[in-house]
């Protein structure tokens, strides 16, 4: 059986297994484990020390081993100390006169335990984070010293909260090691009695690292890095390396975390980093460029053309995790093997089926959160009360949204009005998109055309008009109390919405009604003696006239002209703005264009298909010629 948190994710409940069946956990099953464990080991030859010690103070010398490996503790995640009295106690009594001086005390130590337990119980008050950090620095800093310069360390940790990553990294730089490789491997059994009912980790991310030592085995502390050149390697590094992950069918949560490594490389490689102004970065602020920079490229394989950094951590989470079921369950999708039969089967990247959906293992959610930079509890949880097994998941949770007004699929131009920004009295087409991406006002919304939609039908019921600014000052086009189709609004910086009543006040300057817009390329007809299609002050297109009192400047008439020049994608827009919207009405203005796309790498084929589709929804040709060499 399962049972769903408020979040939406997935908890099993499961029982306790027999003792005395053949199952594992049963004791009989025990016993066979720890005999292999003891025939595996006899053939060794090599004979082990162990020796009790600090860590702090290790008593092996300098550079005498050539791989430190270490799995030290989870911060605040388990009181050790106090768990290993449980076992100490009947080890004292077993075999304490074995060995009298491991079992001198009454109890385990406890003092210098490198823990995190301030808040857990008052008489730990002093194992405070900064206590932490600084134990667990000169811990790794006996292993680095240990450690040949040419060595290698692993250090395990796993957390559920980015405090505890960030003061074990931290930690681990202000050891003297270099951070070059970070992998998880999922470590813990699903099945274990702290796994049961509970949102426990299964994983955990080894670090690998290297001395920054000179070849003396001191360490290098006069390197200081430019926080400029930083930031520029961060996002080459991670591009560089998500591919080959993919390659290796890396994806999803455990991607990103393998990439946690390379970008601490760049920053642990120096004794610190440095702004222009003399101000030293700190982890912190360094782990969150990181995040942005891992989730744009990961967000860059899902969508196109976004900006990681203007979603929301649940936006993020929400495409990170379609692109873990890209990883493993995306193959059952698009085979169709998702049924409503109400079972709940569950895959190895942490996807669990529920009757025609997916729901989010704790785990799973977890370490995407995590890495990037988002805090799973700190989301908003919303209540979706008694959920059926039958029926699609995914449907259901979208209504739910919908009922809360989190996400639309329709925007009413009303809307636009109350929630218009006070000190914008042009509301750019583009800012009107983004702000249902990131304002916490705005419902997200479920189709991509739906502003364009909105804009349509608030020019019909003259609500708001569709403008773009001229360079003497007025407004081309101008567009109001008329219909326009969705497909003519372009969401650009370039094109604005205006209030109905400074749409009002700009019409009654001009003293002009406002005829219905005609699409570029197609005139309209006039008869002998009636009006042209601009002489009512506003153009076909809707763009403004100047005043019928003002004096037009003289003027002489030539029969056209052709112009042939290249336009740069800076200046598209503006170009249609400022140029060809002047003649688009009056008929008479043929555009031939010659597009020419050869980037270095080479153009995708399936990116060509997909101009081929946009080429055909316009109703233009779409046959291209295709170059068979890439340029060099």
């Amino acid at each position: 059986p399962t049972s769903r948190n408020r979040s939406g994710f997935c908890r099993r409940k499961r029982s306790a297994p027999n003792p005395f069946g053949n199952i594992s956990g049963a004791w009989s099953r025990c016993i066979e484990y720890v005999a292999e464990v003891i025939e595996k080991n006899l053939c060794m030859s090599t004979i082990g020390n162990v020796q009790r010690a600090s860590a702090t103070a290790h008593p092996l010398p300098d550079d005498s081993a050539s791989a430190f490996i270490t799995d030290p503790p989870y911060y605040d995640a388990v009181p050790y100390a106090d768990l290993s009295d449980f076992f100490y106690v009947w080890l004292k009594r077993s075999i304490g006169h074995l060995h009298p001086t491991l079992f001198r005390d009454v109890t385990t130590p406890k003092e210098l335990e490198v823990v995190q337990l301030a808040e857990r119980n008052k008489l730990y008050a002093y194992k405070t984070r900064e206590n932490f950090e600084r134990l667990m620095a000169q811990a790794l800093s006996e292993g680095r010293r240990v450690t040949v310069p040419s060595g290698i360390g692993v250090v395990v940790f796993a957390h559920k909260t980015t405090q505890a990553w960030e003061t074990m990294l931290q930690a681990v730089i202000d050891s003297g090691w270099i951070v070059v490789a970070s992998w998880p491997i999922d470590t813990e059994r699903q099945g274990r009695l702290r796994a049961m009912d509970s949102a426990a980790l299964a994983s955990s991310v080894h670090l690998v690292c290297r001395p920054r030592e000179h070849p003396d085995g001191s360490v290098r502390t006069d390197e200081i890095g430019d926080w400029r050149d930083v930031l520029a390697e961060l996002p080459r590094r991670i591009h560089d390396w998500m591919p080959h992950l993919a390659a290796e069918g890396v994806v999803g949560a455990d991607a990103i975390f393998a990439c946690l490594g390379p970008a601490l490389e760049i920053f642990s490689r120096y004794s610190r980093v440095e702004k222009v102004s003399g101000e030293i970065v700190s982890l912190k602020e360094y782990l969150e460029e990181v995040w942005a920079a891992v989730a744009k490229e990961a967000l860059s394989s899902v969508l196109r053309d976004v900006d990681a950094g203007s979603l929301e951590p649940d936006a993020r989470l929400s495409v990170l995790w379609l692109w873990t079921l890209g990883g493993g369950v995306q193959e059952e999708l698009e085979a169709g093997d998702v049924t409503n039969s109400g079972d709940t089967d569950e895959g190895d990247d942490g996807a669990v089926k529920m009757g025609g959906g997916f729901l989010l293992e704790y785990d799973a959610a977890r370490k995407i959160a995590q890495g990037l930079g988002a805090n799973l509890e700190a989301l908003e949880h919303i209540d979706l009360g008694l959920v059926h097994s039958d029926g699609n998941y995914v449907d259901f949770v979208i209504r739910r949204l919908k009922q809360d007004d989190i996400v639309s699929d329709s925007v009413t131009p009303n809307f636009l009005a109350r929630c218009w920004p006070p000190a914008l009295p042009e509301w750019s087409t583009k800012s009107v998109r983004d702000m249902f991406y990131a304002s916490p006002k705005f419902p997200r919304l479920l189709r991509t055309d739906v502003v364009k939609d909105t804009i349509s039908r608030g020019l019909e019921h003259g609500l708001i008009a569709y403008v773009g600014r001229a360079s003497d000052g007025s407004y081309l086009p101008f567009v109001y109390k008329t219909s326009l189709a969705s497909a003519q609004i372009d969401i650009s910086d370039d094109l604005f919405i205006i209030t109905k009543e400074a749409a009002d006040e700009y019409v009654a300057r001009g003293s002009t009604p406002v005829p219905a817009p005609v699409s570029p390329g197609h005139p309209t007809a006039t008869r002998a003696g009636e009006p042209g299609p601009t002489s009512s002050g506003v153009t076909q297109a809707g763009a403004a006239r100047p005043h019928p009192d003002s004096t037009p400047p003289p003027s002489s008439e030539i029969a056209g002209f052709t112009w042939t020049g290249e336009v740069s994608p800076q200046k598209w827009m503006n170009f249609y703005t400022k140029v060809l919207s002047r003649f688009a009405t009056a008929g008479g203005l043929r555009l031939t264009v010659t597009v020419e796309v050869a980037p270095p790498g080479g153009v995708a084929t399936t990116k060509a298909e997909e101009t081929k589709v946009a080429l055909r929804e316009l109703g233009l040709d779409e046959t291209l010629t295709m170059k068979d060499e890439k340029p060099r």
